[in-house]
Protein backbone atom coordinates (compact mmCIF):
# COMPACT_ATOMS: atom_id res chain seq x y z
CA UNK A 1 0.00 0.00 0.00
CA UNK A 2 2.77 2.41 0.87
CA UNK A 3 5.24 0.68 -1.77
CA UNK A 4 7.41 -0.78 1.91
CA UNK A 5 5.91 -3.77 1.62
CA UNK A 6 4.44 -5.81 4.92
CA UNK A 7 5.40 -6.50 8.38
CA UNK A 8 3.92 -9.93 8.92
CA UNK A 9 3.70 -12.40 11.79
CA UNK A 10 4.88 -15.67 10.93
CA UNK A 11 3.40 -17.27 14.11
CA UNK A 12 -0.45 -16.16 13.48
CA UNK A 13 -0.20 -14.30 9.69
CA UNK A 14 -1.27 -11.16 10.61
CA UNK A 15 0.41 -8.50 8.16
CA UNK A 16 0.44 -4.75 8.17
CA UNK A 17 1.63 -2.12 5.70
CA UNK A 18 4.94 -0.81 6.24
CA UNK A 19 4.84 2.77 6.29
CA UNK A 20 8.50 3.33 5.26
CA UNK A 21 11.56 1.07 4.91
CA UNK A 22 11.53 -1.28 7.38
CA UNK A 23 15.36 -0.65 8.99
CA UNK A 24 14.37 3.12 9.91
CA UNK A 25 10.57 2.41 10.94
CA UNK A 26 9.34 0.71 13.80
CA UNK A 27 7.39 -2.65 13.81
CA UNK A 28 3.65 -0.97 12.69
CA UNK A 29 1.71 -0.52 15.68
CA UNK A 30 -1.04 -3.73 14.49
CA UNK A 31 1.83 -6.09 14.79
CA UNK A 32 3.40 -4.85 18.48
CA UNK A 33 3.34 -6.97 21.15
CA UNK A 34 -0.09 -7.99 21.78
CA UNK A 35 -1.48 -7.80 18.64
CA UNK A 36 -4.53 -9.72 18.05
CA UNK A 37 -4.01 -13.38 16.29
CA UNK A 38 -5.35 -13.57 13.06
CA UNK A 39 -5.24 -17.33 13.04
CA UNK A 40 -3.53 -20.39 15.31
CA UNK A 41 -6.63 -20.11 18.38
CA UNK A 42 -5.97 -18.90 21.78
CA UNK A 43 -3.12 -19.28 24.40
CA UNK A 44 -2.94 -21.77 27.34
CA UNK A 45 -4.15 -18.55 29.08
CA UNK A 46 -7.22 -18.19 27.26
CA UNK A 47 -5.97 -14.93 25.32
CA UNK A 48 -6.74 -14.51 21.75
CA UNK A 49 -3.47 -12.43 22.00
CA UNK A 50 0.08 -12.45 20.47
CA UNK A 51 2.67 -11.98 22.74
CA UNK A 52 6.40 -12.08 22.75
CA UNK A 53 7.08 -11.25 19.48
CA UNK A 54 10.75 -11.20 18.73
CA UNK A 55 11.58 -12.24 15.86
CA UNK A 56 8.48 -13.47 14.69
CA UNK A 57 7.79 -10.62 12.52
CA UNK A 58 9.32 -10.16 9.24
CA UNK A 59 9.96 -6.98 7.88
CA UNK A 60 9.56 -5.33 4.27
CA UNK A 61 7.69 -8.73 2.60
CA UNK A 62 6.35 -8.02 -0.04
CA UNK A 63 3.22 -10.65 -1.18
CA UNK A 64 3.08 -11.33 -4.88
CA UNK A 65 4.89 -13.35 -7.50
CA UNK A 66 5.78 -13.27 -10.61
CA UNK A 67 5.76 -15.77 -14.00
CA UNK A 68 7.01 -16.78 -17.16
CA UNK A 69 4.66 -17.12 -20.32
CA UNK A 70 4.56 -17.16 -23.65
CA UNK A 71 3.67 -13.75 -25.77
CA UNK A 72 1.90 -12.78 -28.96
CA UNK A 73 2.59 -9.23 -29.63
CA UNK A 74 0.22 -7.89 -32.94
CA UNK A 75 0.86 -4.32 -33.96
CA UNK A 76 -1.20 -3.19 -37.15
CA UNK A 77 -0.79 0.23 -38.46
CA UNK A 78 -3.34 3.34 -37.73
CA UNK A 79 -4.66 0.98 -34.48
CA UNK A 80 -4.76 4.18 -32.02
CA UNK A 81 -7.85 3.55 -30.43
CA UNK A 82 -7.30 1.59 -27.02
CA UNK A 83 -11.21 -0.03 -27.63
CA UNK A 84 -10.78 -1.19 -30.79
CA UNK A 85 -7.83 -2.64 -30.21
CA UNK A 86 -9.11 -4.72 -27.31
CA UNK A 87 -12.08 -5.68 -28.94
CA UNK A 88 -10.02 -6.84 -32.18
CA UNK A 89 -7.82 -8.79 -29.24
CA UNK A 90 -11.10 -10.21 -28.21
CA UNK A 91 -12.39 -11.35 -31.47
CA UNK A 92 -9.03 -12.73 -32.15
CA UNK A 93 -8.29 -14.48 -29.17
CA UNK A 94 -12.09 -15.98 -29.54
CA UNK A 95 -11.25 -17.50 -32.88
CA UNK A 96 -7.95 -18.51 -31.79
CA UNK A 97 -9.69 -20.99 -29.50
CA UNK A 98 -12.41 -22.22 -31.40
CA UNK A 99 -9.41 -22.71 -34.16
CA UNK A 100 -7.59 -24.64 -31.59
CA UNK A 101 -10.08 -26.18 -29.76
CA UNK A 102 -9.31 -25.09 -26.47
CA UNK A 103 -10.87 -22.77 -23.24
CA UNK A 104 -10.34 -19.13 -24.05
CA UNK A 105 -9.48 -19.21 -20.33
CA UNK A 106 -6.15 -20.61 -21.07
CA UNK A 107 -5.56 -17.21 -23.21
CA UNK A 108 -5.51 -13.76 -22.03
CA UNK A 109 -5.69 -10.45 -23.72
CA UNK A 110 -4.61 -7.11 -23.49
CA UNK A 111 -3.82 -3.85 -25.07
CA UNK A 112 -0.71 -1.30 -24.49
CA UNK A 113 0.40 1.67 -26.20
CA UNK A 114 3.05 1.57 -28.40
CA UNK A 115 5.52 3.10 -31.37
CA UNK A 116 5.46 2.13 -34.10
CA UNK A 117 9.22 2.26 -36.20
CA UNK A 118 8.25 5.78 -37.57
CA UNK A 119 7.67 6.56 -34.04
CA UNK A 120 3.74 6.57 -34.49
CA UNK A 121 1.63 5.99 -31.19
CA UNK A 122 -0.30 3.04 -31.78
CA UNK A 123 -1.98 0.42 -29.84
CA UNK A 124 -0.31 -3.05 -29.43
CA UNK A 125 -2.40 -6.52 -28.97
CA UNK A 126 -1.09 -8.71 -26.75
CA UNK A 127 -2.20 -12.73 -26.34
CA UNK A 128 -0.57 -14.84 -23.95
CA UNK A 129 -0.43 -18.15 -22.15
CA UNK A 130 -2.52 -17.83 -18.81
CA UNK A 131 -0.87 -21.44 -17.66
CA UNK A 132 2.51 -21.25 -15.33
CA UNK A 133 5.52 -20.78 -17.50
CA UNK A 134 3.38 -20.92 -20.50
CA UNK A 135 1.30 -23.82 -21.92
CA UNK A 136 2.64 -22.96 -25.64
CA UNK A 137 -0.65 -22.32 -27.61
CA UNK A 138 0.07 -18.46 -28.47
CA UNK A 139 3.66 -19.70 -29.75
CA UNK A 140 1.88 -21.03 -32.22
CA UNK A 141 -0.99 -18.02 -33.21
CA UNK A 142 2.01 -16.44 -35.88
CA UNK A 143 0.83 -19.47 -37.73
CA UNK A 144 -2.22 -18.71 -37.59
CA UNK A 145 -3.02 -15.36 -36.98
CA UNK A 146 -4.65 -14.44 -40.74
CA UNK A 147 -6.77 -17.61 -40.80
CA UNK A 148 -7.93 -15.86 -37.11
CA UNK A 149 -8.16 -12.44 -37.74
CA UNK A 150 -10.59 -13.69 -40.91
CA UNK A 151 -12.81 -16.09 -38.79
CA UNK A 152 -12.66 -13.14 -36.05
CA UNK A 153 -15.16 -11.43 -38.60
CA UNK A 154 -17.91 -13.34 -37.80
CA UNK A 155 -17.68 -12.95 -34.25
CA UNK A 156 -17.86 -9.37 -34.39
CA UNK A 157 -20.67 -9.32 -37.31
CA UNK A 158 -22.54 -10.78 -34.04
CA UNK A 159 -25.79 -13.24 -34.63
CA UNK A 160 -27.28 -11.13 -31.80
CA UNK A 161 -26.85 -8.15 -33.74
CA UNK A 162 -26.17 -6.01 -30.36
CA UNK A 163 -25.19 -2.26 -30.61
CA UNK A 164 -21.67 -2.60 -29.08
CA UNK A 165 -21.05 -5.80 -27.12
CA UNK A 166 -23.07 -8.54 -25.70
CA UNK A 167 -21.95 -12.38 -24.44
CA UNK A 168 -22.30 -13.26 -28.36
CA UNK A 169 -19.39 -11.39 -29.64
CA UNK A 170 -17.07 -9.48 -26.95
CA UNK A 171 -18.22 -9.93 -23.41
CA UNK A 172 -16.46 -12.64 -21.98
CA UNK A 173 -15.35 -13.58 -18.04
CA UNK A 174 -12.58 -11.22 -18.04
CA UNK A 175 -14.03 -8.65 -20.46
CA UNK A 176 -17.57 -7.48 -18.91
CA UNK A 177 -15.06 -4.95 -16.73
CA UNK A 178 -13.91 -3.32 -19.97
CA UNK A 179 -17.84 -3.35 -22.10
CA UNK A 180 -17.73 0.57 -21.79
CA UNK A 181 -14.59 0.67 -24.09
CA UNK A 182 -15.75 -2.37 -26.49
CA UNK A 183 -17.01 -1.78 -30.06
CA UNK A 184 -17.82 -4.61 -32.10
CA UNK A 185 -18.57 -1.71 -34.92
CA UNK A 186 -15.46 -0.21 -34.80
CA UNK A 187 -13.14 -2.99 -34.81
CA UNK A 188 -15.28 -4.61 -37.92
CA UNK A 189 -14.77 -1.77 -40.12
CA UNK A 190 -11.21 -1.88 -39.17
CA UNK A 191 -10.43 -5.05 -40.74
CA UNK A 192 -10.73 -3.76 -44.36
CA UNK A 193 -10.21 -6.28 -47.09
CA UNK A 194 -6.78 -4.53 -48.02
CA UNK A 195 -5.57 -4.72 -44.35
CA UNK A 196 -6.36 -8.49 -44.25
CA UNK A 197 -4.95 -9.06 -47.99
CA UNK A 198 -1.36 -7.02 -46.87
CA UNK A 199 -1.14 -9.68 -43.56
CA UNK A 200 -1.26 -12.29 -46.52
CA UNK A 201 2.15 -11.46 -47.83
CA UNK A 202 5.55 -13.09 -46.88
Amino acid sequence: MNRHGYAVCLRCGRAASETGPASERDIPDSLRDGHPRLRGGKQRDGSSRRTGTGFAIQRGFSLGGSGTTDVFALQLFELQDRGTALSLGIALRRAFCARLGIEEREVGVCVRPGRAPDETILQSIFLYDEGTGGNGYVATLRDHVVPALRASIHMLDCGKQCDTACHGCLLTFDTQYDSAELDRHKARAFLTDERLAGLDLE
